[in-house]
């Protein structure tokens, strides 16, 4: 389940360039908002990405014989 503080505010980034393009004037400044949104969804991901290997290090899991 997704939290609301850190969700995106579209689902996809394409979805977002789109809606950027039919309500700006500027098409340099709807790129500069889409890299900024990609960066930010890079670093989101590179974080959850952190966040699932450091759960998985550590102390192997018992196993049962």
């Amino acid at each position: 389940m997704k939290n609301p503080d850190d969700s995106l505010p579209y689902d996809s980034p394409l979805l977002f360039l789109l809606v950027l393009l039919l309500t700006s004037n500027s098409p340099f400044l709807v790129f500069l908002l889409w890299m900024q949104e990609l960066i930010l969804l890079e670093s989101w991901m590179w974080l959850t990405f952190q966040n699932g290997l450091l759960q998985h290090s550590g102390a192997p899991e018992p196993v049962c014989l």
